[in-house]
């Protein structure tokens, strides 16, 4: 489990006074940076040199050291600091030499370790050393070392260790360095992706990509497939580079369809998405909205977003922040420049040649509605990473906005796994940037899950009937129709009979105020569900991390919500009618990725629930709230269900005969039985 960085509630109030502008890292010419003009990389005054135990492979697990050698003297009182990208998941600490991404320093003085608030944009704390009483005279040798340091996932980028040093009463000044570039690490998997909706006899555009086991491509290598359709084999299939096609395949009769791709022993194997073969008015392009490049606060520059995404995504829109762009105006795609506005606009803006303009309003920034039209405003990000945002498209929903939702694998918050998200784009006629335009869009979660609604809008009728077609890669679990934000349709399995149940937690993302303030952060689940009397089985979950104790009577669980209800399902053996689960949650305190001006990050409060099996068989089954400083958050026990729809599709169907009003919105969330999940854009009624 990376170690997050934490901030203990009595450093709140010193963060408050702390939070001030930092020096820009390149702003002005210092000593360290002449130094390094002056002599060779490596072996200037003020240059640092950083050294790996191992290959710069992603994700691996390396030793660090950094030297570099002082071209001034540094009085006492200097503090010098070892940074590290905000995305990076292992997080450096000088507190515990036993624990992982230790930092530590000598040099001809005394260091006293110490931590220093702030990181670069960010709230996480860096470890820092301050020079002893003794000072350190130019020409000075300081070596930092780090141990267990977990290298970053995504190939490609230019890893480095920056130290910065501050002298007392001076602003702090970047130490120039080396960079390393972070390769891909060995090829362990593929992935396949096709259109999701095409015509008979029309080709899927099957493409398939080989990959590390985060993602990365790989270099180009020679594969033979096995290629099956719905689990027959069709053909085989060859490959030689590390994205290609297969050219040729379609289906002749209408219907759902997935391809699978597999070594002759299964070894290695990848299934498509769900193709839906029929006649169809519009197709789906599927986007990586949103990302942010190495020109701003991401990983990569923005060719090397767009390469990594080849071959998965159809289009890949990086935003990068308006402010670092340095005059340019935005990065294009198909001639429409995208880029992020910071504060107080907070938009995401997409501008064609024409002047034609789509502004997306961002969950994790203020968007202050009074600055937008309805004319420009027109979608609505509710997904970012790991954290869902339903609140933001009911606020804008609410105010009249005619807006579409989308989603961004880019967060604020502090770097964890999340399932991928993907933005649908219904195209006809027209291209994606109108289809944007028009709101037709939505977003899915984990997996490309289709669906198409039966009217974009609905008139002002006595009744009004409200549709979808839905087409899933796996068993449908639930889907729930929410009007004007509230969900007023669930739609489930039966129960099963096998002594099966759910664990679901969560928590709300949505601001604390109703205006102009930043949202909740997220908070962390550690906890236990145990009997005396019976035995647990659990299925895996992505999001969770699972430990049965001994004896099968107990299992620790560690999961994060941030506006998501996180589940498992948990298998009871030999169940007594007296068996009563014990559910205990440990106190925490909510991550500090941002610090909203009306509620500080509060901390969460033990609890511990026994809840009787009786109470859980309930249609309704077993809920307990937790109060944090005004949220309510949720736990709930229920018995498990079999899927809604053993088929890959799904129509849904609602009839609502309640008084209509001008503006009423309906919209679909879809949750698949291995976690995957989507939010349909709103339909709304007389707009």
């Amino acid at each position: 489990m990376p170690h997050l960085p934490r901030l203990p509630a009595a450093l709140f109030g010193i963060l408050i006074a702390l939070a001030v502008p930092i020096a820009a890292d390149n702003a002005g010419v210092n000593v360290f940076e002449r130094a390094d003009s002056m002599v060779q990389e490596g072996t200037a005054p003020g240059f640092t040199d950083l050294r790996l135990s191992v290959d710069a492979i992603a994700g691996r697990s390396a030793d660090a050291e950094l030297t570099f050698t002082t071209p001034v003297k540094l009085p006492e009182g200097t503090i010098i600091t070892l940074h590290q990208h905000w995305m990076d998941e292992s997080r450096l600490q000088n507190d515990d030499p036993g624990h992982a991404a230790y930092v530590a320093a000598s040099a001809t003085t005394d260091f006293l370790p110490v931590t220093v608030l702030g990181g670069l944009g960010s709230l996480a704390s860096v470890p820092g050393f301050r020079v002893g009483a003794m000072g350190l005279s130019a020409g000075s040798r300081v070596r930092l070392q780090v141990t267990q340091f977990t290298l970053p996932k995504v190939a490609g980028h230019e890893f480095s260790l920056p130290v910065h040093v501050r002298l007392p009463g001076q602003a702090r000044l970047r130490v120039p360095g080396n960079t390393l570039r972070i390769t891909p690490d060995e090829f362990s998997r593929i992935s396949v992706t096709a259109r999701s909706l095409v015509a008979s006899n029309e080709d899927v555009n099957l493409r398939v990509r080989m990959e590390d086991q985060f993602g990365n491509q790989v270099e180009d290598r020679r594969l033979l497939l096995d290629l099956r359709v719905n689990g027959v084999f069709r053909q085989r299939a060859e490959f030689d580079r590390a994205v290609d096609g297969v050219p040729g395949v379609s289906f002749d009769l209408p219907g759902v369809y997935q391809v699978e791709l597999r070594t002759g022993g299964g070894g290695i194997r990848a299934v498509s998405n769900p193709i839906r073969v029929g006649h169809h008015e519009r197709d789906i392009l599927w986007l990586d909205f949103g990302a942010t490049s190495g020109l701003s606060t991401g990983y990569l520059d923005p060719s090397a977003l767009v390469d990594r995404g080849a071959g998965y995504f159809d289009r890949v829109l990086p935003a990068d922040h308006e402010s670092y762009l340095a005059g340019a105006a935005g990065f294009t795609v198909d001639r429409v420049a995208i880029f992020r506005l910071g504060e107080s606009d907070s938009v995401v803006r997409l501008i064609e040649p024409s002047g034609a303009m789509v502004d997306v309003a961002q969950p994790e920034l203020t968007t202050d509605l009074r600055r937008f039209t309805r004319e420009t405003l027109r979608l609505a990000q509710v997904v970012a990473g790991p954290g869902h945002h339903l609140w933001l498209g009911r606020r804008l929903a609410d105010r009249g906005y005619r807006i579409g939702f989308v989603g961004s694998n880019y967060s604020r918050q502090f770097t964890r796994k999340h399932a991928m998200v993907h933005t649908a784009v219904l195209v006809g006629a027209d291209d994606w940037f109108e289809a944007m335009q028009q709101g037709r869009t939505y977003v899915s979660i984990g997996e490309r899950i289709v669906i198409l609604p039966g009217d974009p809008d609905l008139a002002m009728n006595d009744t009004r009937f409200v549709n979808f077609q839905v087409v899933a890669g796996g068993p449908i679990e639930s889907v729930t129709l929410f009007k004007n934000g509230e969900p007023i349709e669930i739609r489930r399995g039966p129960k099963l009979e096998n002594d099966s149940y759910r664990l679901t937690v969560g928590s709300d993302s949505h601001p604390f105020s109703p205006i102009l303030s930043l949202p909740r952060n997220a908070r962390e689940w550690v906890g236990y569900i145990s009997t005396r009397n019976a035995s647990l089985n659990v299925t895996q979950a992505d999001d969770w991390r699972l430990d049965a104790r001994a004896g099968g009577q107990r299992i620790d669980f560690l999961t994060r919500t941030h506006g998501t209800m996180n589940q498992i399902t948990i298998q009871f053996d030999a169940v007594e009618p007296d068996t009563v689960p014990e559910i205990g949650i440990a106190s925490g305190f909510e991550d500090a990725a941002w610090l909203p001006s009306d509620r500080l990050p509060q901390p969460t409060s033990m609890q511990r629930f026994l809840i009787p099996l009786s109470e859980v068989e309930t249609e309704a089954g077993a809920s307990r709230f937790m109060e944090v400083s005004g949220y309510s958050d949720r736990l709930q026990l229920l018995p498990a269900r079999a899927p809604l729809a053993e088929g890959q599709e799904y129509e849904f169907r609602y009839r609502d005969s309640s008084t209509p009003r001008r503006g009423d919105y309906y919209f679909l969330m879809v949750r698949q039985q291995n976690g995957a999940m989507a939010y349909s854009s709103p339909v709304f009624v007389g707009l």
